[in-house]
């Protein structure tokens, strides 16, 4: 089924029509009078010529995705959907297996509703009794798709004028569809305040920004004031009490929109401000703060970007240790503020945990003791498959770069195996260069195992000068790349190449 149905790709549209993005809504002509309570449960009664299978179903949105909610065969060009609970209000979708092509339903007050199409256009044979609101719906579907040929048209025309009061006129058509969209959208809205496409449609609404005030010299006072303007009022026009939202393709576009466009995505701090901001504005709505709450859990959770598992470790701390979590069972918080209390310690930024292990020469080495530039913290098992492809990758780089002589210092921590035997792999990998210090820690008396999270092997973190953690879990060309811009050297494009362990078991 696809991500995105007829009313996102019309409504859409419209951006493309104006050259200007829509600053309000649709009109229709006529004032919607309040709806009566509806008694419970729905009935969609649907009529189709020629559709395109045998079956139908109805689906609806849920944020990023789309499900099934119920599935009836076609008898005669005729189907229905009933049942004695009320369905939770939204965009829905009938869909017509095998080709999947649909058109899409405003599900609000109004659920006892009959609509007439035909399987070769949808919307422009829609015909609907019964809910004044996919009433209008439709309506503007037309009049968009009828602004859309108009313009098609005039940029037609635009290809082949020839001279500029040519080409002028034809703008100025443009801009008067433009005028006319806007001002049959603001004439919707006005007029059907209460529907939830009039708050889809106020969702969707872009800011537009002002002018950038001006110093005496009439340079801008704030290079970045579009960007900052556009993000303060990117969700002027959108509730996040509106919980039909939710059942939109709408809500999870904009949420998308500000978190991975508007947001320093890359920078853990900003992220959080970010999720934060739309959590606190969906307080007060069970349901949305909720969907929130979960979403931006499971997102950080698996999100493989360096530092991003500071996100995870603030959702934990904040939501869910705090109890605004409400829904989550006991042992599952449990098991997450577990993992979170395991990566809080190394987060990015933070002073890496001090400990002491034995080196190979029987003396004692405290982590907060070495004085170092950099210092690259390296778990490691001599007889682990992927050590063997990375251990030898660091100690040529060490030495191929000449680290130590821009003050990085390398601790290698072997976790397993034979000490004598570990000793004796030292030079087989290559370890043995100035400025690489090899500790043993067997036995896990350090307790740096269980602080750095070392669930398996190799484990690499880099630390600053004050020894705060600046890089963790990467490999030798993550370590390289990040050297190579603190300490401004050049590194070979083959020492840059990521190590494939596919086929290693372990």
């Amino acid at each position: 089924m696809k991500q995105l149905g007829i009313f996102i790709s019309v409504l859409l549209w419209a951006v493309l029509v104006v050259a200007c993005r829509p600053t309000t809504s649709t009109a229709s002509g006529t004032k919607a009078e309040a709806s009566e309570p509806q008694k419970p449960g729905y009935d969609i009664k649907v009529n189709i010529s020629n559709p395109t299978g045998t079956t139908a179903m109805l689906a609806y949105y849920y944020g990023d995705k789309q499900y099934i909610k119920d599935t009836v065969d076609i008898v005669n060009g005729s189907f229905a959907f009933q049942a004695d609970t009320s369905l939770d209000k939204g965009i829905y979708l009938i869909v017509f297996p095998p080709d999947n092509k649909y058109f899409e339903v405003m599900v609000d007050k109004d659920q006892f509703f009959e609509m007439t199409t035909d399987g070769a256009d949808f919307v422009s044979n829609m015909k609907v009794k019964g809910s004044k609101e996919n009433e209008l719906f439709y309506q503007d579907l037309n009049f968009l798709d009828s602004k859309r040929k108009e313009v098609e048209a005039l940029n037609e025309q635009m290809k082949a004028a020839k001279g500029a009061p040519k080409e002028a006129e034809l703008k100025g058509q443009i801009e008067g569809v433009n005028q006319e969209v806007k001002t049959y959208r603001e004439k919707f809205v006005e007029d059907n305040p209460n529907f939830l496409f009039t708050s889809v449609i106020k969702a969707m609404k872009d800011p537009q920004v002002p002018e950038a005030p001006k110093g005496p010299d009439g340079k801008p006072l704030d290079s970045l004031f579009a960007f900052k303007y556009y993000k303060a009022h990117f969700f002027d026009g959108f509730s996040f009490q509106d919980d039909r939202l939710l059942r939109t393709p709408v809500f999870q576009q904009r949420v998308n929109t500000y978190i991975d466009r508007l947001t320093y995505r890359n920078i853990p701090d900003s992220v959080i401000q970010s999720i934060d901001y739309m959590i606190d504005q969906a307080r007060g709505n069970d349901d949305v703060f909720r969907y929130l709450v979960v979403y931006f859990l499971n997102k950080y959770a698996k999100n493989k970007i360096m530092g991003m598992d500071a996100v995870y470790v603030h959702m934990v701390e904040k939501y869910y240790m705090s109890g605004d979590a409400y829904w989550v069972d006991d042992s599952t918080r449990n098991k997450m503020i577990e993992r979170a209390t395991a990566l809080s310690p190394t987060i990015i930024g933070r002073p890496a945990p001090t400990f002491t292990v034995v080196d190979d020469k029987g003396r004692p080495q405290n982590l907060s003791r070495i004085d170092a530039k950099w210092t690259v913290i390296y778990f490691w098992d001599y007889g682990c498959g992927h050590c063997k492809k990375v251990t030898p990758k660091l100690s040529e780089a060490f030495v191929k770069y000449k680290l130590a002589d821009k003050g990085v210092k390398i601790l290698t921590i072997n976790i397993n195996g034979d000490v004598e035997e570990w000793k004796e792999k030292l030079g087989e990998y290559g370890l043995n260069a100035e400025g690489i210090i090899n500790c043993e820690d067997i036995y896990r008396r350090s307790g740096a195992t269980k602080t750095y999270d070392i669930i398996s092997t190799p484990r690499m973190y880099l630390l600053d000068t004050e020894k705060k953690v600046k890089g963790k879990q990467i490999g030798v060309p993550q370590l390289l790349k990040i050297l190579s811009i603190e300490e401004k050297f050049d590194v070979d494009e083959a020492d840059m190449e990521e190590i494939d362990f596919s086929d290693i078991e372990e």
